[in-house]
């Protein structure tokens, strides 16, 4: 008598068998595809496999989304062919539409805009009038999908954290890859070299950015928000496995030798130390800890780098001697692009194309920006460009101010935690702001709008 599972088998064994034959014809036709791109077969291959995989994941789970832009930030800066974009902020796109098809998926409304948003849609609009005066029109052009990719990305975020174990999910990822970049800046410290004073630093840690300044900025965030994360979780496993994150970011901060970025993270945790009273026992323990630990390192090894770069680079402060990078001048010269056209600026990314003009008093130095956000983007969208930067600011800042009430008023201090950790890293981006700007790097700028994007949600969780 026949079995009625051998049948079964059979057809079981059959279909394995026809995709096996399938898999092997896709592969093969996949391999002659990618062949024509040269070197880059190999990771057309790769993505032509992965990214079907990573779209669905999105679809499932959007705060997968957001990891998959933080896990791009390492070669963020790559530009996409054809494109006026990087890598980071296509992703950022992609991801922007996947999260809006996850939501049509689970039958909820499409995205909405936060009311604080407008203030950066105005800013959008108001920047697209003032393009056809721009000094290089085509520069101007290709900045603007770049800064529009943001606001989706900032939009998208508030989108997919609907509870409050979202936003702790997000923080941890964005945590992670900071660490992750702080473990490679380690020891990176012995060919450093100073000069006039300690304003004059060569060969400091930029993992892998184009400037040093930009790694401090990066860390300064990333740790302000590991900070609040860490005293917002009730695991002590968690707070010990966040916590230890943070520490990397922090030695990354410090190895960047940046003052701007010391500064804004001296800022932010100041929102730390006055909202959360817990942080201030933390902090206590912590400065105490890292205090003897300096202590002992520079007495056993007084000659070290480390020990001699930033203590030099402290002690800069009380005098800026550098003769490259002289910012007075800087400033006045973009006071000065500022009078020449306040109404719509010369365009963005102008300001070092109008510096390099022969009527600049700045010609001889050439800086790429103008070491101040609000004076930086006076020059380029005008004047009233800055209010609306200041606008959002304000009204972010209310908003910020009314959820901490709430939330002290309710006892619930580890929501308020995150929420100083996140206004902190916020707050560190205009501190770092007032002597230098970083935000024209797009993974920075991808970053500040992560972390204003994960605020905004917060504010909203207490506002609905």
């Amino acid at each position: 008598m026949i079995s009625v599972a051998a049948p079964r088998r059979v057809w079981r064994a059959g279909a394995v068998l026809a995709a096996g034959v399938a898999a092997a014809a896709g592969g093969y036709a996949l391999a002659r595809a990618a062949t024509r791109f040269e070197d880059l077969a190999p990771l057309v291959m790769v993505l032509a496999v992965a990214l079907p995989v990573a779209a669905v994941a999105v679809v499932a789970d959007p705060r997968i989304g957001v990891l998959l832009v933080f896990l791009v930030f390492p070669i963020g800066f790559t530009p996409l062919p054809g494109v006026p974009l990087d890598l980071v902020q296509g992703t950022i796109i992609g991801v922007s539409a996947l999260v809006l098809v996850s939501r049509i998926r689970m039958a909820e409304s499409a995205p909405r805009m936060s009311p604080v948003y407008w203030w950066v849609v105005a800013l959008l609009a108001w920047t697209l009038l003032g393009t056809p005066s721009a000094v290089d029109v085509d520069l101007a052009v290709r900045r603007l999908p770049s800064t529009a990719a943001q606001l989706l990305f900032g939009v998208a975020i508030v989108t997919i954290c609907r509870r409050r174990d979202d936003l702790r999910v997000v923080a941890f990822g964005l945590v992670a890859i900071v660490a992750a970049v702080g473990l490679t800046t380690l020891g990176g410290a012995s060919q450093v070299r100073t000069d006039f004073g300690g304003a004059v630093v060569s060969g400091r840690a930029t993992a892998m950015f184009s400037e040093p300044n930009q790694l401090g900025s990066f860390s300064a965030i990333g740790a302000l928000v590991g900070a609040g994360l860490a005293l917002s979780l009730r695991s002590r496993g968690r707070r010990l496995l966040v916590g230890a994150l943070t520490v990397l970011a922090v030695l990354a901060l410090l190895l960047s030798l940046s003052r701007g970025a010391w500064l804004g993270f001296g800022l932010g945790m100041l929102v730390l130390l006055v909202q959360v009273p817990r942080a201030r026992r933390a902090l206590a323990v912590t400065t105490v800890a890292l205090f003897v630990v300096a202590l002992t390192y520079g007495a056993l090894r007084p000659q070290s780098p480390e020990v001699h770069v930033v203590g030099e680079r402290f002690r800069s402060f009380t005098g800026e001697q550098n003769p490259y990078d002289d910012r007075p001048t800087i400033w006045a010269e973009a006071r000065r692009e500022i009078r020449v056209d306040p109404l719509t600026g010369h365009g963005l990314g102008n300001f070092p194309l109008v510096a390099r003009r022969s009527t600049s008093k700045s010609h001889t130095s050439f800086p790429p920006h103008a070491h101040n956000l609000l004076l930086n983007w006076g020059a380029e969208t005008g004047v009233p460009g800055v209010a609306l930067i200041l606008g959002f600011a304000g009204h972010l800042g209310v908003a910020t101010r009314r959820a901490f009430r709430r939330m002290r008023a309710e006892g619930r201090m580890h929501d308020a935690a995150l929420l100083a950790g996140l206004a902190g890293a916020a707050l560190a981006v205009f501190g770092q702001g007032l002597v230098d700007y970083t935000l024209w790097s797009t993974v920075v700028f991808t970053q500040v709008w992560a972390v204003l994007g994960l605020l905004v949600a917060a504010v909203e969780l207490e506002r609905r």
